[in-house]
Parts: C-alpha cells; structure tokens; sequence
C-alpha cells in the first residue's frame, strides 16, 4: 500500500486539499508495513454534505510526517522505509522537545515527554505542566468501581516506571505531536497547522491499558500557574457553566464533580479551559 500515496480532492470542485500520510504504530518502536494514515483538514459549512475523492498518486507527492525517537538514557532503534527517522544526539537529548505553529509554541520534557510550558500567540509563556498519578481504594468496606469513587486514605501517589517511556515526535503540514509510550498508557499532545480554534488549541489523548492492576485508577493533572484559588468551573450536562469550590473540610471524592464535556479555571486576567471527548470527572484540588 505504501508503493504509491493519495491525493485528496473536492469531489464537486474537483479542488486539491493539503493532506499528510503519517506512519501506523503496531508497537511503540515498531512502524507498520502494510498500512498508513492519512490526515486532511475539511472545512463545512453548518449543516451540509461534502463529499471528498481518495485518489491513488505517485509515491512521493504527498507530504510525509518526519519523526524523531527518543528514549532518555537508552536511545531505541526504529526502521521504515517508507518514512524518515531520527534520534538525538548530544546535547539534544537533554534539551526540551518544542513544538509549534504560528499560533503556539511548546515545550516538552526530554525525560518523559509530557508538557511542561505554552508560549501564546501574544509572546507570553505560561506554565502548564502535565502529570500522571495513581489512585488506589480503601482496604476494608466498599471499594472504588465503575459507579463509585473512593480512593484510600494514602491519596494520590506520583506514576513512575521502571524505565524511561519511548517519545516520539512528529513534524508534519497537518499536524505535529509528542506522543510518550509508558507502560500503562500512551500520552499524546498535538498541535495543528490549522487557522481557528483548531490551531489554537492543543489536542492531548491518552490511550490507557490498566488491566494489570488491580483496585488502582490512572489520573492526569494539570498544573498551571493560574490563580483560581478553591474555584473551578464544570458544564452542566453541556447546558451551562456551574461554579465549584474546594472544600479542604470535605472528603477528596467529594470533591470531583461530573464534567460532561468542559471545564475551566481562570483568574483576573487568563482561563484554562479543557473540552473533553468524554464524559469524565474533574477537580481542582489546588490552585490553578
């Protein structure tokens, strides 16, 4: 399949539409041979119909994500004959992964590859930094399941791994990604070339496989350095915003609220803002 690329076209106007093939990962250093993505960006108007050709072209003209490897201490080695690898070398490899496009800038540890600071469009960089953590259940009485949460008294523990995850970073005219392939789950945070909120905005996603633990629940935090004090904002069943406090004197589930499809904390002069593919739970157990 990958002998040859794809264009895309309108199919009524017959117009060329920008797309990017990227690479199909059956393993996290293992890239597939028989498969690929392609991305393209379609722009629809409100409640329309557009229909888009998928055409056979020749290899090599369709722009191809580039990629760069990276395990910290333990470089892998990644093959494809079909796209371009990299590893860093030297100084490189302790230096911040970074991103961008003409909206936004960021940057990534080397170590873990998880966000660590924005830099806006207006110059100004902001803090926001992206942390796993593990939640486990009370010893005796009920215990935490699909309905309820009740973590033990420990509260949360920091996730760690016995080795450094594999990064991978990709480059491309669609999009760009980190993406960071730990043991539990792959975590990855995508910038698109795009104009709008689309390139305004970062895409993160976490594929998550906890089936070998038992009674423990995986938890990403974001850290900011917004002031919003004890306040936070969920949606209420996507119909409006409602406030949230933190409450030091309540119980920790107590202090997770549904969040069906937003959530925002903010101070006098910026917001954060998180829209979610699904329905989750959401706190704001410190500032910001």
């Amino acid at each position: 399949m990958l002998g040859s690329d794809a264009h895309i076209a309108d199919a009524e106007t017959g117009r060329p539409i920008a797309a990017q093939i990227s690479a199909v990962w059956v393993e996290p250093s293992k890239v597939s041979a028989e498969a690929f993505q392609l991305s393209f960006a379609a722009e629809l108007p409100p409640l329309s119909l557009i229909v888009y050709h998928v055409i056979k072209a020749p290899a090599g003209s369709t722009a191809r994500a580039r990629y760069t490897i990276h395990r910290h201490g333990n470089p892998p080695t990644v093959h494809s004959e079909h796209f371009q690898m990299s590893q860093l070398d030297g100084t490189e490899a302790n230096t911040p992964l970074s991103l961008s496009n003409k909206h936004l800038q960021m940057w990534n540890s080397p170590e873990t590859g998880l966000l660590q600071k924005l830099r806006l469009q207006s110059g100004l960089v902001r803090q926001v930094q992206v942390q796993f953590l593990w939640y486990g259940t009370r010893t005796s009485g009920d215990k935490s399941g699909a309905y309820l949460f009740l973590p033990g008294v420990e509260g949360s523990q920091a996730y760690s791994s016995s080795e450094p995850p594999l990064v991978r970073v990709t480059k491309g005219p669609i999009f760009s990604d980190i993406t960071s392939c730990f043991p539990h789950f792959t975590h990855t945070v995508r910038l698109y070339h795009l104009d709008g909120h689309a390139g305004k905005s970062l895409e993160i996603s976490n594929t998550v496989d906890i089936r070998s633990e038992t009674n423990r629940e995986l938890v990403m935090r974001i850290m900011s350095d917004v002031t919003s004090g004890n306040r936070f904002y969920t949606d209420l069943n996507g119909f409006q915003m409602q406030q949230r406090r933190t409450l030091e004197k309540l119980p920790l589930q107590a202090n997770f609220y549904p969040m069906t499809s937003s959530s925002f904390l903010q101070d006098s002069t910026s917001r954060l803002s998180l829209l979610s593919a699904q329905s989750q739970a959401v706190a704001s157990l410190r500032s910001g």
